[in-house]
C-alpha cells in the first residue's frame, strides 16, 4: 500500500466531500460556457447565407472552410486557414483573411478582418472568428478573401 506521510493528516471523507461539491459546480460552469460558445444556428448549412471564398491565395496559405452563425444580434463568420508548404515563412510575412457580408438588398453590411499569424510551431490549420453586430436575413452573401500584406 502506498501511503505518504502527509496524507496521514488528511481526513479522506471531507477531501471527498469537497470535491463532490467540486465538480457539479466546475461541471455547470463548463457546459455554460460550451454552451454559450456554440449556441446559434448555422446560417450557412440552412441556407440563409450563402459563403463565397476567393479561391486564389499565394504559396503559403489558403482559406480552407467557412461558416456563418447567428448569435443573438451577432453575426458571427469563423473559418480555417491551411499553410500549404512545410516550410518556414519569409521574414516579415504577414497576411489576413478580409470579410464582406453582403446584405439580400445588394448593399454592404459589415466588412472586416481577421488575423491567423503566427501559427504554432507545428501547426499546419489556424482558426479564425469574427463578430459583426448584424442580423443575417435570407439572402445575405458572406465573402472571403486572402491577403498577404506587403511591407
Amino acid at each position: 500500500m502506498f501511503y505518504n506521510s502527509h496524507c496521514k493528516k488528511m481526513n479522506f471523507k471531507s477531501i471527498m466531500s469537497g470535491r463532490v461539491s467540486f465538480i457539479p459546480g466546475y461541471g455547470l460552469l463548463m457546459l455554460v460556457l460550451f454552451i454559450s460558445g456554440c449556441a446559434g444556428v448555422d446560417l450557412s448549412s440552412n441556407g440563409t447565407v450563402s459563403i463565397k471564398i476567393e479561391p486564389r491565395g499565394d504559396r503559403h496559405f489558403s482559406i480552407l472552410s467557412a461558416s456563418a452563425r447567428q448569435n443573438g444580434n451577432e453575426l458571427v463568420i469563423s473559418g480555417r486557414v491551411r499553410k500549404l508548404l512545410n516550410e518556414d515563412l519569409p521574414k516579415n510575412y504577414n497576411a489576413r483573411v478580409d470579410i464582406i457580408v453582403i446584405a439580400s438588398d445588394g448593399h454592404v453590411a459589415a466588412q472586416g478582418s481577421a488575423s491567423f499569424l503566427p501559427l504554432g510551431m507545428r501547426s499546419r490549420d489556424k482558426d479564425f472568428a469574427v463578430r459583426f453586430p448584424h442580423l443575417a436575413r435570407n439572402g445575405t452573401t458572406v465573402s472571403l478573401a486572402y491577403r498577404r500584406l506587403l511591407e
